[in-house]
């Protein structure tokens, strides 16, 4: 478990080694002051390690309230260590979903979620994509985990779609916890274009072996633009290869008027 009194800090995050790992468990830093720890984007990504002087971390859960009522946040990116969504993990983030998405994606490798996880969401909040194929056990406050239901964790599951991966229909929909969701194959969401970190990107190709996107614009106002290497798409949950801008991707657009410095 984690130690509540040995943590270190991260960027934007309080970081909580769990006992006997080199596993974290992680909680947004209100505390923050510094330039270096505030985090204004809409968009919060979540890593995959964390560093403690020489030492790294796997980021494996999302702790107890860990990202609650962070109102300005519309899109959050987890990663794909991730084991566990805590309780109340991101209940009150009101702007969540509040994008062209309108979606989070539960990584695979997530076999744990929190009551009250997603409750007081936004009606923004439609699709869900739900990578693990045998679906996540919810808790209680207390780590118990009868008899909670999908109604426990999204407060309005009945206005969300859930999109699970091909084969496992029938492991969600004969799960009592998971009784009463609105299941679907992914391919219900047009996957050609994505939003992340405040650009949009078009998908050039989704081959395993040559995953690509272009940018084709920006979304909000700044003074300097960041072009990734590589980005994660929060519809699909696939991370591809910024190989390419757009011919006038920057041009004319409201958002860009302010840029002064783009960096590669």
């Amino acid at each position: 478990m984690p130690n509540a009194w040995a943590y270190f800090e991260y960027e934007y995050l309080r970081c909580t080694p769990i006992d006997g790992t080199t596993n974290v468990s992680v909680v947004y830093n209100t505390d923050a002051v510094t330039a270096n720890k505030t985090h204004n984007s809409t968009t919060l990504i979540i890593p995959e390690t964390v560093s403690d002087g020489s030492t790294t971390y796997t980021v494996t859960e999302i702790g107890y309230q860990g990202f609650r009522n962070i109102s300005n946040i519309t899109q959050f990116v987890l990663p794909n260590t991730l084991t566990k969504i805590g309780y109340k993990a991101f209940a009150q983030c009101t702007n969540l979903g509040n994008n062209s998405e309108g979606a989070i994606t539960i990584p695979a490798s997530v076999t744990h979620i929190g009551a009250r996880a997603f409750f007081g969401h936004s009606s923004n909040l439609k699709h869900v994509f739900l990578e693990p194929s045998t679906p996540p056990v919810f808790f209680n406050e207390n780590n118990t985990s009868d008899p909670l239901k999908v109604s426990d964790v999204f407060y309005v599951h009945t206005l969300v779609t859930f999109h699970i991966p091909g084969g496992s229909l029938n492991n969600y929909k004969n799960n009592a916890q998971w009784e009463g969701g609105d299941f679907h194959d992914p391919k219900n969401i047009d996957l050609s274009y994505f939003d992340a970190n405040g650009l949009r990107y078009k998908t050039l190709s989704d081959d395993p072996k040559n995953v690509s996107v272009e940018v084709i614009n920006i979304l909000e106002s700044t003074t300097t633009i960041t072009i990734p290497s590589t980005v994660k798409s929060s519809k699909d949950g696939k991370t591809y290869t910024v190989t390419k801008i757009a011919n006038e991707a920057f041009r004319s657009t409201s958002a860009g008027k302010d840029v002064e410095h783009i960096k590669f």
